[in-house]
């Protein structure tokens, strides 16, 4: 690689590679959190398709189920913040 041939050109990929390195584990719990569910989605949508679904169709189902998830989590919590959620 001719970029890292020359000192400036390791100099720069070195000091960028650490500062990813730096953002990657200072938010290592968030990067971690979307690896998983990046992986989770990646599964799903493999085992669908192996299932014998096409490709819109598992990506109405999944979509389908993420999005009924996300708003099941908000109203849970918008109601728990108001006072509003009754567990027995």
């Amino acid at each position: 690689m001719r970029w890292l041939s020359t000192d400036v050109g390791a100099f720069i990929s070195i000091i960028v590679g650490s500062f990813l390195a730096v953002i990657v584990v200072t938010w290592l719990h968030l990067f971690t959190t979307c690896l998983v569910l990046t992986s989770a989605g990646a599964l799903a949508r493999l085992d669908i398709q192996i299932s014998g679904f096409k490709r819109w169709r598992s990506f109405l189902m999944l979509a389908t189920i993420s999005l009924s998830g996300l708003g099941l989590g908000g109203t849970l919590e918008f109601l728990s913040k108001t006072g509003r959620l009754i567990l027995f």
